[in-house]
């Protein structure tokens, strides 16, 4: 009689095995998955962020050869002047921006001949700026 009892109990058992087996297997891979979603994320931002350096110094380049080459023109300036992509000077009738860099970026400096920081609060967030 003992035996007959424990045969019966085994097979429930198998049941309960499998499914906290299953659990487990779904447990682990839910955080392979989570770990993949935020390195695939990580390596977008950056990515980004490089590209965002990249432009930014390049509009930094290009504002800083325009004082070497013409100072007079340059000390004509005053205020925030947007580059374009594959714009190889500043152009004093870009003063209001869009997304205008690889069609995610805004690439705009900021000349002030009095020198100091823009206290306007006009600098919007994620710009980058250099003071000349």
């Amino acid at each position: 009689m003992f035996y007959k009892n424990l045969k019966l109990n085994k097979k429930g058992q198998v049941l309960i095995e499998a499914v906290i087996a299953i659990a487990v297997v779904a447990f682990v891979m839910s955080g392979i998955v989570a770990a993949l979603i935020l390195s695939v994320n990580n390596a977008t931002f950056s990515k980004n962020q490089n590209l965002a350096t990249n432009f930014a110094q390049e509009g930094i380049d290009i504002a800083r050869d325009l004082k070497d080459s013409d100072f007079q023109a340059f000390s004509t300036l005053q205020g925030y002047y947007c580059i374009d992509e594959g714009d190889i000077a500043i152009d004093p009738s870009k003063t209001t921006c869009s997304k205008n860099v690889d069609s995610a970026f805004t690439r705009r400096v900021y000349i002030n001949q009095n020198g100091g920081k823009d206290t306007s609060n006009n600098r919007g967030e994620g710009k980058t700026e250099d003071d000349f």
